[in-house]
Parts: C-alpha cells; sequence; structure tokens
C-alpha cells in the first residue's frame, strides 16, 4: 500500500467519522421527540383520568333539570 492509498484510505475514515457523527445527532434529535411524545401522552391520560372522573361524577349525582313539574294527564 502506498501513500496515496494511506491517504485515501484516512480521508475515507474522516468521512465515514462525521457521518457517524451526523447519525448520532438525528438519534439525539430522534430521543428528542420521543421525550415530548412521551411527555404528551401522559397528559392526555391525566386529561381522560379527569373525563372520566369528571363522568362519574356526573353518573353519580342527580340531574338538574330545567323542566318545570310533570303533569300526570291520569290522574286527574
Amino acid at each position: 500500500m502506498n501513500v496515496e492509498e494511506l491517504r485515501m484510505n484516512v480521508e475515507e475514515l474522516r468521512m465515514n467519522v462525521e457521518g457517524l457523527w451526523m447519525n448520532v445527532e438525528g438519534l439525539q434529535i430522534n430521543v428528542e421527540g420521543l421525550q415530548m411524545n412521551v411527555e404528551e401522552s401522559r397528559m392526555n391520560v391525566e386529561g381522560l383520568q379527569i373525563n372520566i372522573e369528571g363522568l362519574r361524577m356526573n353518573t353519580e349525582e342527580p340531574q338538574i333539570t330545567t323542566e318545570g313539574p310533570q303533569i300526570n294527564p291520569e290522574a286527574s
């Protein structure tokens, strides 16, 4: 192997290292995106829990209506 081949190999290795660093940076961005997705999912779960609790309260509490008294026509 001559000197020129060695120089070309070194340059190729440098480019490979640069490519690997770009991959690492891309992976870091992906991890940050996944962390944001996890946080958003947690907030969605909290919102769903609040909604479920509200639905439970709606089924347990007496329903208030704006209608007047009901008249039974058969009673008269």
